[in-house]
C-alpha cells in the first residue's frame, strides 16, 4: 500500500477527535485537506475507515484496526527520527513545545536563548489553554510544556522554572487604583475577568475567592492575552501572573491593586511525560530553560 506519513498523522488525529473541525484546528489545516487525505487513505486500504450515525462519527472495524497500526508506525518513525538526530548531533532536528497562554512571553525568551546556541533546530510551539497542553502531552504531540500547576492524572516529570506571583490588576484609570488597601468585600462590586477552568489564574481565584466576591457580573475568557486587553480597556479587573504582564506593568498599561490576601505564589514548571524519551534538542532546551531561570534570578518576581 502507498500510504504517506501525512495521511497517517491526519487519520490518527481525526480518529481521536471524530470531528473534522477539531481535527483541522489541531493540525492547522483546512477541513477539505483532511477529507482529501482520508479519502486517499481509504482508497489504499480498500475499506471505509469512518461511518456516520446521525450527526456522530465513528470508526469502522477497519478504522479501528488501521488506528492501531498507524499509532505504532508513527511511534516507530518518531523513534527513528530520534536516533537519526543522535547520529547527526544536536545541530539539526525538530523540537515540539507547548506553552500556556499566560506564559508565552517567558517561552519566547527561553526559545531565543536556545536558538542562539542551536540556530538550525526547527521549533513548533503550540500556545493554548491548560486542557490543550495536557492533551498534547498525553497524545505525544509535544515533548515539553511550559505550564503552571503540574497536571494530575498523568505521570509526568515537572521541573520548577521559577516562582512568580498572581496579582490583581486594573486599568490605570480604574477607581480602585487610588485605594491603599482593598478588602475582598470591596471586590463584590467589581466585574472580574478570568481564564478558563483549570488555568493558573482560575485555580488561584477559585481557591481564594468565594461566590460573595462575584455578586456583580464576571467574564470568562479562554486566552490571557485577551484578558489583558479587556482589563486595559476598562471592562473589569483580573488576576494574572506577574511574569505574564511585566511589559504592561513597566509601561503602566496595567496597575497592580493592593488587595487583601494578594499576591499569591504561582509556580511555573517545565513538564514532560515520565516515560518520554526526550530528543537531544529537548534535553538541551531543558538545560537552557533551567539555566535561564537561574540566570535571571526570578525565584520570586
Amino acid at each position: 500500500m502507498n500510504i504517506s506519513h501525512r495521511q497517517l498523522k491526519m487519520f490518527v488525529v481525526l480518529a481521536k477527535h471524530l470531528n473534522f473541525t477539531h481535527a483541522a484546528k489541531k493540525l492547522h489545516v483546512t477541513q477539505p485537506a483532511i477529507s482529501m487525505q482520508i479519502k486517499l487513505l481509504e482508497t489504499e486500504v480498500g475499506l471505509p475507515l469512518f461511518e456516520h450515525l446521525g450527526k456522530k462519527m465513528f470508526l469502522t472495524p477497519a478504522g479501528e484496526e488501521t488506528l492501531r497500526y498507524a499509532e505504532n508506525i508513527l511511534n516507530e518513525l518518531s523513534e527513528l527520527n530520534y536516533s537519526i538526530n543522535e547520529l547527526k548531533g544536536i545541530k539539526r532536528g525538530h523540537l515540539r513545545l507547548a506553552a500556556a497562554n499566560s506564559l508565552s512571553d517567558l517561552a519566547a525568551k527561553i526559545m531565543g536563548e536556545f536558538l542562539e546556541n542551536f540556530p538550525e533546530i526547527n521549533i513548533t510551539l503550540d500556545v493554548g489553554n491548560r486542557k490543550q497542553q495536557i492533551e498534547a502531552l498525553q497524545n505525544n504531540d509535544v515533548e515539553l510544556a511550559i505550564m503552571g500547576q503540574t497536571p494530575s492524572g498523568i505521570d509526568v516529570i515537572s521541573d520548577c522554572l521559577l516562582t512568580t506571583q498572581i496579582i490583581a490588576v486594573a486599568a490605570p484609570n480604574h477607581h480602585l487604583c487610588i485605594e491603599k488597601k482593598i478588602s475582598r468585600k470591596q471586590l463584590s462590586n467589581e466585574r472580574f475577568l478570568y481564564g478558563e477552568p483549570g488555568s493558573g489564574t482560575r485555580v488561584a481565584m477559585d481557591g481564594t475567592m468565594t461566590e460573595e466576591h462575584f455578586d456583580k457580573s464576571h467574564i470568562e475568557i479562554g486566552n490571557n492575552e485577551m484578558v489583558k486587553h479587556c482589563i486595559q480597556a476598562g471592562i473589569g479587573i483580573g488576576l494574572l501572573p506577574k511574569v505574564a504582564i511585566e511589559t504592561e506593568l513597566k509601561h503602566k498599561l496595567l496597575v497592580p491593586l493592593n488587595v487583601e490576601g494578594f499576591p499569591l505564589d504561582y509556580q511555573v514548571n517545565l513538564v514532560y511525560p515520565r516515560e518520554k524519551r526526550l530528543s537531544l534538542a529537548a534535553i538541551e532546551f531543558k538545560r537552557i530553560a533551567l539555566a535561564y531561570s537561574h540566570k535571571t534570578k526570578q525565584a520570586i518576581v
